[in-house]
């Protein structure tokens, strides 16, 4: 089982979708995201390629969450520990 760790990036931007969709939407949209999230760390903690490669990053996995947002993660396989890079806005330019 591998570890997950955040990097501040990750949490940063996290937090940004996070505060976004609790002014556009309820609560319970909140709540709906943050369990769709830790179910996907829960699985990528015991499948650390269940998401693909960036084809402009190869060193770099993406997992889309919803069609607004998406994960990006590198994998440390020595260490067995998944890094959680950024959450991204699909809806929006962001290098990923």
């Amino acid at each position: 089982m591998y570890q997950i760790i955040w990097t501040a990036t990750a949490q940063s931007s996290y937090e940004q979708i996070w505060d976004f969709v609790l002014q556009k939407w309820t609560m319970n949209t909140v709540i709906e995201l943050d369990d769709k999230v830790q179910n996907l760390l829960n699985s990528l903690s015991q499948h650390e390629h269940l998401c693909p490669t960036l084809e402009n990053h190869p060193n770099l996995r993406k997992c889309v969450i919803s069609k607004q947002s998406s994960l990006i993660y590198t994998i440390d396989e020595d260490q067995q520990i998944i890094h959680i890079v950024a959450f991204v806005d699909n809806r929006m330019e962001h290098g990923y």
